[in-house]
């Protein structure tokens, strides 16, 4: 960040007419432009690569509060696996039902097939 695109200062007046006075002002902003020119000329390359490497750094030591280091335990895969047990139990249950609601309608369906043969 440059210094020169970085507001410094206002124009103000006594009387209302003349904004002949100038006031100088400092934000936060500047305060900080003027940090990194005073730190020396880097290259641009420089600058962002420590840029990255304090943002690394910093999500560095968020991220492990974040991610937490425990894994899952003896009794954390026996719970996953008895619910894996449970749902594809309930799935050859509703298949089966579904085979055998199939099964009585082909025999329905054939049976009324013959019985509109029979009509003389």
């Amino acid at each position: 960040m440059a210094i020169h695109f970085v507001s410094t200062s206002i124009l103000s007046s006594t009387d209302g007419v003349d904004f002949s006075t100038e006031v100088s002002i400092d934000t936060e902003e500047g305060k900080r432009a003027r940090a990194d020119a005073a730190k020396g000329d880097n290259s641009l390359y420089d600058q962002l690569e420590e840029r990255k490497k304090a943002k690394d750094e910093e999500y560095e030591t968020n991220g492990k509060l974040m991610r937490g280091t425990k894994g899952m335990d003896e009794e954390d895969l026996e719970f996953f696996e008895d619910l894996a047990e449970k749902e594809a139990k309930a799935r050859a249950s509703t298949q089966h039902q579904e085979n055998e609601a199939l099964q009585q309608f082909r025999e329905a369906q054939s049976n009324t097939s013959a019985s509109k043969c029979r009509v003389y």
